[in-house]
């Protein structure tokens, strides 16, 4: 088990010791310079109780599995790029509130593009995608250090061939078939790694809220995985 995912377990296993129903949270994220307060976003939001934090302070593990959930959700496999950080900046502040119990539309005309989304989930969901960003990232490493080796090796067998020392284009030519077999073996597996990560994706992005005041309570909010190390 890795560090990240041992640190999800222990934030999971602090809550459930509390609290033995998960309950339902929308994690907002932002990518902003601005300082966001929670009065703000309590007001923006509609909300009567959320909780903001800064993620690289508070969160770095939650706010780095975010930011490569968004990179693989923007990834491009046939063209070899297996992640695409470039499309989204880093997340600066994560906002919690009760699933269900905020109005989106306002806040998404104020803060535009620095408002990044948000997504419904329980303490488990979280670890479910780890788990599916881990899978995804062992299967692209793979590849990536597969075509490095083939892709040095051929360079050397290119180089042995022009000193004309001895003949290799057999070698080269079977260097090069090897390369194809390898795309055609690994291009599948990570398609569905990709395929796994955005139906998590797909599953738990803002859906269509609860404005009504019932959903707007005064009821303490249980922060599940992510409020573990802010509170």
């Amino acid at each position: 088990m890795t560090k990240n995912s041992v640190a999800i377990e222990n934030s999971n296993k602090s809550v459930e010791t509390t609290n033995s129903v998960e309950r339902p949270i929308t994690l907002i994220l932002f990518s902003s310079n601005r300082n966001l307060t929670r009065t703000e976003l309590n007001k923006t939001f509609a909300v009567k109780k959320g909780k903001l934090f800064q993620a690289r302070k508070k969160h770095p593990i939650v706010a780095d599995l975010f930011d490569n959930l968004f990179a693989v959700r923007a990834s491009r496999p046939a063209e070899g790029l297996f992640y695409d950080h470039k499309r989204k900046t880093s997340i600066s502040h994560c906002y919690v509130v009760d699933q269900g119990a905020c109005v989106k539309e306002f806040a998404i005309l104020k803060y535009g593009k620095q408002l990044l989304g948000g997504f419904d989930f329980v303490s488990s969901e979280l670890s479910d995608i780890h788990e599916l960003l881990e899978a995804y990232r062992v299967i692209t490493f793979f590849c990536m250090e597969g075509r490095s080796s083939l892709n040095r090796l051929h360079h050397q067998v290119d180089k042995i061939e022009d000193s004309q020392l001895m003949d290799l284009s057999a070698y080269s030519n079977l260097l090069s078939k090897s390369a194809q077999e390898l795309n055609e073996v690994t291009y599948p597996i990570i398609c569905l790694a990709k395929d796994k990560v955005d139906e998590w994706y797909d599953r738990h992005f803002w859906k269509d809220v609860d404005v009504s005041p019932e959903a707007m309570t005064d009821k303490p909010i249980q922060l599940s995985a992510v409020d573990a190390a802010a509170s």
